[in-house]
């Protein structure tokens, strides 16, 4: 539609505006007078016929610009719902996290600062309290070592979880920039090679000197 109102091609087409099926005319007569073909550079060559060589020509070079606005325009929206699925599933993510946070939290008040470190360092401090015949450190670091072994698992876990879902929050923030950008930004994306310049000659025989020699040669065969 954008190139029939900029050249007001009912008119100019000589479709009636009061025709109920003017829009089937319009586009039956835009495929008969507008051609797209791909070439061997996987390029699209746009070629337009029409009644004046200068329509012509303003129509292919308008039907080349405007190819790019409705690709942006397209891409924009697709960019724009692309861009709302990633920002709920990372505010998701962070609502997720911080759960786990709060969760490690609460171990953490129960004694459970590093799982894999505090294993360790209790291991060798209770070897030493066993040789030093130290009866009250070794009831100590059991007792640490007895809530370790309650809370640890779940602390590992959670911070296994955390781990994971740090990962996939990085990902997905990187898609959302990238989303942004497509979503606001407007870049070219197409190359114009060549221009159409307006025909020294007419492309298309004349309707009626088609069926007048379709009809001589009916008859010179009968």
């Amino acid at each position: 539609m954008l190139i029939v109102n900029k050249f007001d091609l009912y008119k100019h087409w000589q479709i009636a505006q009061d025709d109920p099926n003017k829009q089937t005319w319009m586009n039956l007569k835009f495929m008969e007078m507008v051609n797209f073909k791909r070439t061997d550079m996987l390029s699209l060559k746009v070629e337009v016929f029409d009644y004046s060589p200068d329509t012509a020509a303003l129509i292919a070079n308008a039907v080349a610009e405007y190819a790019d606005t409705v690709k942006n325009r397209f891409s924009k929206r697709i960019a724009a719902e692309a861009l709302t699925i990633l920002k709920e599933e990372y505010d998701r993510t962070l609502a997720y996290m911080k759960k786990i946070e709060d969760s490690m939290q609460v171990l953490r008040g129960k004694g459970v600062l590093d799982y894999n470190l505090q294993v360790e360092a209790y291991t060798k401090s209770l070897g030493k309290a066993l040789a030093g015949n130290n009866g009250s450190g070794v009831s100590k670091i059991e007792e640490r070592m007895k809530a370790l072994e309650q809370f640890g698992g779940p602390y590992l876990s959670l911070t296994n979880e955390f781990i994971l879902q740090k990962e996939r929050q990085v990902f997905i923030k990187e898609k959302l920039d990238e989303a942004y950008l497509n979503a606001n930004r407007s870049l070219p994306s197409n190359i114009v090679v060549q221009k159409a310049t307006p025909s020294d000659k007419k492309a298309k025989p004349i309707r009626w000197l088609i069926v007048f020699v379709s009809t001589l040669s009916a008859f010179f065969l009968s």
